[in-house]
């Protein structure tokens, strides 16, 4: 993705990880958006495996990306830059 346009529009408010398994929470810097979103957050490993959000008023709606693959497959170099950010 464009981290730069990313971070442009969202404050990045945590990381985690975990081997492969990795958390993004984000809170967007527009005061329009704070009106209506609280947070995002990305969860996933080398795939987006879902995201949340949650509104102003603390609804939050989760979206699970299942069946996710590469076509064609990573090679394991690939498979190797996303050890190499965790």
């Amino acid at each position: 993705g464009d981290a730069a346009r990313l971070l442009t529009t969202f404050t990045v408010e945590s990381i985690d990880s975990d081997g492969m398994a990795w958390t993004l929470r984000l809170r967007p810097r527009n005061r329009k958006l704070q009106a209506m979103l609280l947070q995002v957050s990305l969860a996933g490993d080398e795939y987006l495996r879902e995201i949340q959000i949650e509104d102003e008023r603390g609804t939050r709606t989760t979206m699970r990306l299942t069946r996710c693959r590469t076509d064609p497959p990573l090679t394991d170099a690939e498979l190797a830059l996303f050890k190499l950010a965790h």
